[in-house]
Parts: structure tokens; C-alpha cells; sequence
């Protein structure tokens, strides 16, 4: 366990039990120990969509289906707020009667393949191309 000092006598360190790390702060001066931060809520935000959003890079199709049993269309609307705020350009389809999962629907497949052939191959999509599985 190597201290990390800071100024006024704390340091913090991280402390491994049982596979899980915790970072403590120790303040010298009060003899207090205590967590460096609220460790649930950093790795909540570190994970979150909304969070990471003013980083993304290229471009954005976000799918939503409108009976996500997965996640919530709140969540979705916060992760568009996230990308309006960070003052992004992206596509979004919001597709009735749909899961979490497009489940080979064809007409989410083919949204889909048309978004990369635009944006990875930097081609027109073909306006007739039919899926051999449709």
C-alpha cells in the first residue's frame, strides 16, 4: 500500500479486500479515515452514456425500440440530451412495437447496413438492395 500525500497532512491510498479496491483518504490532522469519494456514484458516471457523450467521435445512429424491456426511453432521451448539449450531429430512429433487440427485423437491419455503408465504406447505399433473409 504506497500513500499518495496531499497537502495538510491527508494522503490517500487504495486498499484491496477480498478482489474489491477501495480508494481512502486518511486526514492526519483529525485522525480520520474515510472513503476518497462515493465510489458507486463515480463509477456510475464514469459508465454512463450521458456522460461519455461530449467525447464520441464519428457518427451517431442512435435505435430505440419504443417497448424496450431493457432500457428505458428516459434513458435514451437523456443520452440525446447528453449529445445535443455536447452540440453533436446525430441520427435517431425510434421504432414502434420493438424490444431491446432488433430480433432480424429487416427493416432495422437494413437501416442499420445503410448507416455503415454511408459512413464506414463512404458510399450510397443501393436504394433496392434486398436481403437474401427477408
Amino acid at each position: 500500500m504506497q500513500p499518495h500525500w496531499l497537502t495538510g497532512g491527508r494522503f490517500w491510498y487504495c486498499e484491496e479486500t477480498g478482489g474489491q479496491a477501495a480508494i481512502r483518504l486518511f486526514d492526519a490532522v483529525r485522525d480520520t479515515l474515510a472513503p476518497a469519494f462515493d465510489q458507486a456514484k463515480h463509477a456510475a458516471a464514469l459508465s454512463s452514456n450521458v456522460t461519455l457523450a461530449p467525447r464520441l467521435q464519428g457518427h451517431l445512429l442512435l435505435v430505440h425500440g419504443d417497448v424496450d424491456e431493457n432500457v428505458d426511453p428516459a434513458e435514451t432521451m437523456r443520452l440525446v440530451e447528453g449529445v445535443i448539449k455536447a452540440n453533436r450531429d446525430f441520427n435517431m430512429l425510434l421504432v414502434p412495437n420493438r424490444f431491446h433487440s432488433e430480433g432480424g427485423n429487416p427493416y432495422l437491419i437494413h437501416r442499420r447496413w445503410d448507416y455503415f455503408v454511408r459512413y464506414l465504406l463512404g458510399v450510397t447505399p443501393p436504394h433496392d438492395f434486398a436481403f437474401p433473409f427477408a
